[in-house]
């Protein structure tokens, strides 16, 4: 190619370039001079901004590399059209209807909010979401405050109040389900303060072995006491966690305590002894006590009591009373003539044992042997000599009340 022509390839792209350079150049000039005018005349309340729009990031934040170029705020008016796209968004994002959605994308953005829009970005919208950005080129900045988000300023304070909402929502459940407990040990309390009532109504003597083994009315009566105090629910049966936790919740000391261990014969502090009981009582095996089954139990125990007293009668048939009282008392007298408690205490042990077919504690037969002594005899706490024991004069008033002459000659 002849030297002119070089010259002329050269000279044009040479021209060329600088047009393109010049045009470049007048475009952003151009914009930056529409910006300035936008952001001047935005706001009519707010003519001077003392904060200039800019997205919601850091600049120690990996996105703001993307977020490089110019913004424009979009509508002077304080309103930008939601798109469809937009209203999904913001209906899923915060568990609204659609409706409710486009109506805060709908209204005036709040005061010194305004919609702006980055142009110019130095990655498009799609490489900027291929890699892991989930935001819009459209955001929100407030020209007061400063502020700047990606999300709309009534979405933002309408999920505010709806969290708000929940919280107090929760704490409102919270204080009613205390409350609700509070009402409910209140309930359980007065249901076991009217069992002690009732039951103390029918034994006066809650510790005496009569009274164990009740007649049949009375049997029924305290079987229903126990259903009542004892169903929680009161859908008429008791599961096992009622029945464990009634047993539980009562003080072995207390009146209704003493009862319940002269009726089951156990130690409901142990696990594996009230469950065996339940067991027991649970006839069907279907996991809930009727009322029948309570009463069937209790009658059983009361059934075991009559056949002993029926084998009492017929060995003592032949003897007269007073040989009988006699015969018992010089068998368990001591060589000054009394009858000592230690072995009254014995008797009572072996009745206990063989009328409910469980092993009694020698806490529960010297509690038993002491008060029955006393009460029967109609003695004061003055009058007994727990360590002289009594005479058989005092024995023969003890024997007379008919219970305690059984128990004493079936050691003969």
């Amino acid at each position: 190619m002849p030297k002119s022509t070089q010259l002329i390839v050269v000279t044009a792209a040479a021209v060329s370039l600088a047009l393109w350079s010049y045009s470049q150049y007048s475009r952003s000039k151009k914009k930056k001079a529409v910006l300035r005018k936008t952001l001047s005349t935005s706001s009519a309340d707010s003519p001077t901004f003392y904060h200039q729009p800019s997205p919601p990031c850091s600049k120690d934040d990996d996105m703001a590399d993307f977020l490089e170029g110019d913004t424009v705020v979009l509508d002077d008016a304080g309103v930008l059209a939601p798109s469809v796209e937009e209203v999904v968004r913001v209906a899923n994002g915060i568990g609204v209807s659609r409706s409710v959605a486009l109506k805060l994308l709908s209204d005036p953005l709040p005061k010194g909010w305004k919609a702006c829009k980055l142009v110019e970005l130095s990655h498009s919208e799609d490489e900027m979401i291929s890699g892991g950005f989930d935001i819009h080129s459209v955001y929100y900045f407030n020209f007061d405050s400063g502020e700047s988000s990606w999300d709309h300023p009534l979405v933002v304070k309408y999920k505010g109040q709806q969290d708000e909402k929940e919280k107090q929502r929760l704490k409102n459940i919270e204080v009613e389900n205390q409350g609700n407990r509070k009402l409910k040990e209140a309930s359980i309390a007065k249901k076991r303060e009217r069992m002690e009532r009732k039951l103390s109504a029918i034994s006066k003597k809650p510790i005496s072995l009569e009274k164990m083994f009740a007649g049949e009315d009375e049997i029924v009566i305290t079987s229903k006491i126990i259903m009542d105090t004892f169903d929680i629910n009161n859908d008429g049966v008791l599961s096992k966690k009622e029945f464990t936790n009634g047993l539980r919740g009562v003080d072995p000391k207390s009146k209704v305590g003493k009862h319940l261990i002269e009726i089951f014969g156990i130690n409901w502090r142990q696990k594996k002894e009230v469950t065996t009981l339940f067991k027991q009582i649970d006839i069907d095996g279907d996991g809930s006590l009727t009322l029948d089954e309570l009463t069937r139990y209790v009658e059983k125990l009361d059934d075991t009591a009559d056949a002993h007293r029926t084998i009492i009668a017929r060995r003592m048939s032949s003897v007269s009373d007073e040989t009988k009282e006699k015969a018992i008392f010089d068998k368990f007298k001591n060589e000054s003539g009394y009858l000592e408690i230690h072995q009254f205490e014995k008797i009572m042990k072996e009745l206990g044992s063989e009328l409910s077919g469980k092993p009694f504690s020698d806490k529960q037969c010297k509690r038993w042997a002491t008060k029955t002594m006393k009460k029967l005899a109609g003695m004061s706490e003055d009058e007994y000599d727990v360590e002289k024991g009594v005479t058989f004069e005092t024995f023969q008033s003890l024997t007379a009340s008919g219970p305690l002459f059984e128990i004493c000659t079936k050691r003969l």
